[in-house]
C-alpha cells in the first residue's frame, strides 16, 4: 500500500528555510536537496516500515547526501 506523506506546518516552514539556504549557496544544491527529499518521501510512501523505529510509532530515515533526518509515523 502506498501512503500519502503529509507535512506538518513546522516541517514545511523548516524545509522552506533549508531550501532558501541551499538556493543562496547554489541553484544546483537546492535542486539536489529537493530531489533527495522526493526520494526520501517516495521511500516512506512505498516502504513505511523499512526504516528504524526510534520510539513507538515513530521512525526515521536519513536524507541522502544532506545532514538531515526525517522523522515520521505511519
Amino acid at each position: 500500500m502506498k501512503l500519502k506523506v503529509i507535512l506538518e506546518l513546522e516541517a514545511r516552514v523548516e524545509l522552506i528555510k533549508i531550501s532558501e539556504f541551499y538556493r543562496d549557496k547554489s541553484p544546483d544544491l537546492v535542486f539536489r536537496f529537493q530531489a533527495a527529499l522526493e526520494v526520501c518521501f517516495e521511500n516512506i510512501r512505498l516502504f513505511p516500515e523499512a526504516f528504524k523505529m526510534v520510539k513507538f510509532g515513530v521512525r526515521r530515515i536519513h536524507l541522502e547526501e544532506f545532514p538531515y533526518i526525517v522523522y515520521y509515523n505511519a
